[in-house]
């Protein structure tokens, strides 16, 4: 038979040369069952199936595991006999569902055959930050997640393409810190939620320049701070920061100076005797910024303990 084709039938009991009469069966639309396939989506589980010959639409049904057990069959909806495919957006992460599809035209359905079962897994929603050792990737958890797998990509300006994603490992954590990443590479991230063999679907996070963070070093003189650091690979420039103990509690950071790429030096003469002061740089790219840590405090020397340093004793 073909799918589309309506038939009707009869039969004839049959002994030696004798044969009865016969009366023909009702009519019938022959309509084949299709073949259906599920995946995780951004935004629930897609199923599809193929289009048949004499379908005036498609009637979706689904069960889920509850309890130890498949639930009956629910009617989600009808589609359109030009329509292979359909988001059920009102699935819930972390729960089994299986699903089927009926070809219908007018009384006449097709069989059905279930799916097998499939996990949804909600697609996580990644951030990047530059971090003290690398690129900290976060995003938030899923439900039915027994983990997640991270990918990397780069970004290469000659070219304007982005490279193909790079499996970094698996993690039972929500949280990643990226500590391959070079200074000055643009990269992007992903994460995919894993409960066995099924995955969710992922996608790029927003692009980011890891900036390395600079090293500091600070050195009280008797008029000046000296402020120095290591050069960040990719950094456009340099932000100076100091903060100082008033009342026994450390102010807000200032911006004191602002440096290009090939500075690493700061003489901040605006400083006060008696006054505990402490610094920090970040590099910068754009409206990107490395992370930084406070330097050691430092006073002004004063000009007696600049001598007790200097002078010799002599017997």
């Amino acid at each position: 038979v073909k799918s589309g084709v309506q038939y009707k039938y009869t039969v004839r009991a049959c002994n030696g040369s004798f044969k009865s009469l016969y009366k023909a069966s009702a009519s019938l639309i022959y309509l084949a069952q299709p073949t259906v396939k599920i995946a995780n989506a951004s935004n629930g589980i897609k199923v599809s199936w193929n289009k048949v010959a004499g379908s005036k639409g498609y009637t979706v049904y689904r069960s889920q595991y509850t309890n130890g057990a498949w639930t009956s069959w629910k009617v989600m909806g009808t589609a359109k006999n030009t329509k292979t495919s359909w988001v059920d957006k009102s699935v819930t992460s972390g729960t089994t569902y299986q699903y089927t599809i009926r070809v219908v035209n007018g009384n006449y359905k097709s069989t059905y055959k279930a799916t097998s079962g499939l996990i949804y897994l909600a697609q996580p929603t990644v951030k990047i930050a530059n971090d003290s050792n690398g690129v900290k990737v976060s995003w938030n958890q899923i439900a039915g997640a027994k983990g997640y797998t991270v990918y990397s990509a780069t970004y290469d300006a000659k070219t304007k393409k982005w490279s193909s994603w790079k499996n970094l490992g698996d993690v039972s954590t929500t949280s990643f810190v990226d500590e391959s990443a070079l200074s000055g590479t643009t990269y992007q991230y992903t994460v995919r939620a894993l409960n066995g063999n099924y995955k969710s679907t992922y996608k790029a996070s927003a692009s980011l320049i890891y900036l390395a963070e600079p090293v500091i070093t600070v050195k009280a003189t008797e008029n000046t701070v000296n402020v120095s650091w290591t050069k960040s690979a990719g950094a456009a420039g340099y932000i100076v920061y100091r903060a100082e103990m008033q009342n026994d509690t450390w102010s807000n950071w200032s911006i004191m100076y602002n440096a290009d790429s090939e500075t690493i030096l700061f003489d901040d003469d605006g400083v006060v005797n008696d006054v505990e002061y402490r610094y920090t740089v970040r590099a910068v790219n754009d409206k990107t910024k490395s992370t930084y840590t406070a330097s050691e405090s430092v006073k002004l020397v004063t000009e007696s303990e600049e001598k007790s340093e200097d002078s010799t004793v002599i017997e």
